[in-house]
């Protein structure tokens, strides 16, 4: 299992971190832009590595993702929830698997 947690993080800021990037690469010589793929644009994102998430629990009952994952996300499950106080998490995520 994988848990993120992300601090000031921003999807756009990390789509634009992958672009620059691949404009180096290009620039130098090293790809040219019929090479960039799906895959190598996926090891320029900040979650290099680790597969794409297969959940996104989003628990302050808002229906968006925020600017989150957008690299990562688009075809994934989401589940919505307004957790109430004093229900355990693991009851949550129980009925939620």
């Amino acid at each position: 299992m994988h848990f993120n947690v992300a601090l000031n993080y921003g999807s756009r800021i990390e789509i634009l971190d992958a672009v620059k990037a691949l404009c180096r690469l290009n620039s130098t010589g090293e790809v040219k832009p019929e090479e960039i793929t799906d895959e190598l644009f996926s090891r320029h994102l900040y979650t290099s590595g680790q597969p794409d998430p297969d959940l996104l629990i989003r628990t302050s009952g808002e229906f968006r993702i925020s600017n989150f994952l957008l690299g990562s996300l688009p075809t994934r499950k989401f589940t919505y929830a307004n957790l109430v106080a004093g229900l355990p998490t693991t009851r949550f995520l129980q009925g939620h698997h």
